[in-house]
């Protein structure tokens, strides 16, 4: 069963999923474990990451740069809140 995924508006309705490819970019570009990635300090550079990788499963063409173009039309505490409600959907709900 696919990742469930979160809805952001950005220049049109767009699909937030955070996969295991999306997750080990993410490790990749910020060298750490995916375990750590909710210790990240959180700047507009790790933001327009986190929005790449959970955008890049359904439009592989974007860019950082095509995707902080993007994110210029947006509030960046919406933003956030977004890339926030994906990485729960993406790690699912604690039983207790």
């Amino acid at each position: 069963m696919a990742k469930p995924f979160v809805t952001i508006e950005l220049d049109r309705p767009r699909r937030l999923r955070y996969g295991m490819n999306q997750l080990a970019s993410l490790e990749d570009a910020l060298g750490v474990p995916v375990s750590e990635l909710g210790n990240v300090k959180m700047g507009v550079k790790e933001l327009r990451l986190f929005l790449w990788a959970g955008l890049s499963w359904e439009d592989p063409s974007l860019t950082l740069e095509k995707v902080g173009e993007l994110a210029d039309e947006a509030d960046l505490t919406y933003l956030a809140e977004k890339v926030g409600e994906a990485l729960t959907a993406a790690f699912g709900q604690s039983k207790n």
